[in-house]
């Protein structure tokens, strides 16, 4: 939260409610994967480097106009990557025992720190690709029952007034 904070308060010359409270779920997403596997540094250097990963991405998000008005991908997509990745890189040999977590105690004694970060980057990759069919066959299920987007008249008298017969604003002033 304190790294959102200052990032928006160097960059846009103060700091925001919004962003401070994306900033501390930012920094918990980030230290999940880790959590138990590492030292307080360095759940904090997570922290710091998930959150400012995540303000990057929310602002390429707004640049190239990507449609995503709660942040959902900025924040637990990019948090949870850069978190795992983290992991893999920053996990401590002395917090991962070998009888409670074979295979991870086993990469980092034979492969180190790196192994585990290769064994991060595959499971990442691998979720992904989970994600990206279970999304595919989710979305190709619900358009063969309903269509998957409202008309644009639809969409320019508003979804408030269309669906439930409520103006959420006034639409003549904007």
């Amino acid at each position: 939260m304190l790294t959102r904070c200052l990032t928006e308060w160097f960059k846009d010359g103060k700091p925001t409610a919004m962003g401070a409270s994306t900033g501390a779920v930012a920094g918990l997403v980030g230290i999940t994967p880790a959590a138990g596997f590492v030292y307080m540094e360095q759940s904090i250097l997570i922290g710091i480097l998930t959150t400012a990963a995540c303000f990057i991405a929310v602002r390429v998000k707004a640049t190239i106009q990507f449609d995503d008005s709660l942040d959902t991908f900025m924040l637990h997509g990019v948090g949870g990557t850069v978190g795992a990745l983290l992991t893999g890189i920053l996990a401590s040999k002395a917090l991962v025992p070998g009888d409670y977590f074979p295979l991870s105690a086993k990469i980092l004694e034979e492969g180190g720190e790196f192994g585990l970060f290769i064994a991060q980057l595959k499971a990442v990759i691998l979720t992904y690709g989970f994600v990206a069919l279970g999304t595919a066959v989710i979305l190709w299920i619900l358009g063969a029952l309903m269509p998957l987007r409202v008309s644009t008249e639809d969409e320019e008298r508003g979804l408030d007034f269309v669906f439930h017969g409520e103006e959420a604003y006034d639409p003549m002033t904007n």
